[in-house]
């Protein structure tokens, strides 16, 4: 009993501390600083997506292909603060997959991934921390009072930067938390209406490692075996 108890406590330990000590080391990505996301209704629910330095009175884009917003590491990445830009001109196109309450979803596609870089300074200077590429994965969709939040799910392959040896196997994942400014759902926007969406915050993380994985499954599998051989005496 007391060498099942230790196994337990073991697993637990690890199954705790190994992603906890994972969600500490991020880069946290603050809201836009200049300019934001252009959401165009397609009608069915669908929709396409992409970077806008401003919008006219209809809501459309009128100009250039770039977010700016600031960028704090926590973890492994303490003190490497600066600046982050997305850039690129493709649109991602948003294809309705339901609701589930008031709960909406998409998949995000793209021809082209957005460009990533992250540097001391909010034009591109200083300290070259991180360039990479974002592939957006996924859309949900929830209210917020009258307006409505959404959380975008983002792959991230990196490219080149002072941290780059800090992601494993060259790959991290993104989320980021916009509003869009509308009273009507993306699910239910007329079509060619278009939709402000303000960036309002962001999170990279590395990737888990094989190797941490393995770890966490190692002590589920150490309890399993010690339940297997006690239950069977």
């Amino acid at each position: 009993m007391r060498s099942l108890m230790l196994a337990l406590l073991a697993a637990t330990l690890v199954a705790f501390t190994v992603p906890g000590a994972l969600a500490q080391s991020d880069i946290d990505l603050g809201g836009e600083l200049s300019g934001t996301l252009a959401f165009v209704a397609q009608g069915g629910g669908n929709f396409t997506v992409g970077l806008c330095d401003s919008l006219n009175g209809n809501r459309k884009c009128v100009g250039g292909d770039t977010v700016i917003g600031k960028a704090t590491g926590d973890g492994q990445f303490n003190g490497d603060n600066g600046f982050y830009t997305l850039t690129g001109n493709a649109l991602t196109t948003g294809t309705f997959t339901g609701c589930v309450g008031t709960t909406c979803s998409w998949t995000l596609s793209t021809a082209s991934p957005l460009n990533f870089k992250m540097t001391a300074g909010k034009f591109g200077g200083g300290i070259d921390y991180l360039n990479g590429t974002l592939k957006l994965i996924g859309l949900t969709e929830t209210p917020n009072g009258k307006l409505f939040s959404e959380t975008m799910t983002v792959d991230l392959t990196v490219t080149g930067g002072s941290l780059a040896g800090l992601f494993s196997d060259n790959h991290g994942q993104v989320i980021f938390n916009v509003q869009t400014q509308t009273t009507v759902s993306l699910a239910n926007s007329p079509n060619g209406r278009g939709i402000q969406g303000v960036l309002l915050d962001g999170d990279m993380s590395q990737a888990p490692e094989p190797g941490t994985m393995a770890l966490l499954g190692s002590g589920f599998l150490l309890v399993g075996g010690f339940l297997r051989r006690k239950l069977g005496s």
